[in-house]
């Protein structure tokens, strides 16, 4: 088939996922850090030709599918398949699974692979789909965020500095997560910070592939 007709193969597989998991292709462009008009550029006029590596393990996260696949590279007349962040059984259109999460040392939440409970949409995310809630692990973020309190997730709204945000990354079959604030992000960094103890750092965006927005919160009883 070619360069062209495998690239072709990838811009008929991001139209799809875009469709499918209801984002607009503004959104996914600004989630990637890159202006709104970047992935109508790649998909109608075919700028830039290829999509760069530092732009396909993060637009792969967010349309869940397999990095390669984003390369053109699939077996032949097999589509590629999903692969979601968090596996989401099914959801009613008033509920949203709730993970469970353990601490996973330095690096984040280690968070389990199905829910453990389901709980009433708050009205942000009523009828979004692919939400979710996680339940919070440590005190990095105190008093903003508490230990053992219950963050509600917004998978596809645009990024912005100062969002309170759910940093995903998967790790041997296994999901870890971190609650930060966003404070600037490029092509390669997300920059964060954390209330406790203070401090900003950096994490690598080909490790933490995704950063989801929080928009709401249910403290700990």
């Amino acid at each position: 088939m070619g360069e062209q007709g495998s690239q072709e193969r990838v811009r008929k597989l991001v139209r799809s996922r875009v469709a499918e998991l209801r984002l607009s292709l503004s959104e996914v462009s600004a989630k990637l850090g890159r202006n709104h008009a970047y992935l109508q550029q790649f998909l109608e006029r075919g700028i830039p030709r290829t999509l760069p590596e530092a732009v396909r393990p993060a637009l792969a996260a967010i349309l869940q599918v397999d990095e390669s696949a984003l390369r053109g590279e699939t077996l032949a007349g097999a589509p590629p398949q999903p692969r979601p962040p968090l596996q989401t059984p099914p959801e009613s259109a008033l509920e949203l699974p709730v993970y469970a999460s353990a601490q996973g040392g330095s690096d984040g939440m280690s968070v389990t692979p199905e829910p453990i409970d389901w709980v009433p949409r708050p009205r942000p995310l009523q009828h979004v789909a692919k939400a979710y809630a996680v339940y919070v692990v440590g005190d990095s973020m105190d008093p903003a965020y508490r230990h053992g309190d219950m963050a509600f997730v917004h998978p596809s709204l645009p990024l912005l500095r100062g969002s309170d945000v759910m940093l995903l990354r998967e790790e041997n079959g296994q999901m870890m997560a971190m609650v930060k604030q966003l404070v600037s992000w490029n092509e390669r960094h997300w920059r964060v910070k954390q209330f406790n103890p203070e401090r900003e750092f950096q994490l690598n965006r080909q490790q933490w592939q995704q950063a989801n927005v929080i928009v709401a919160k249910y403290n700990r009883r």
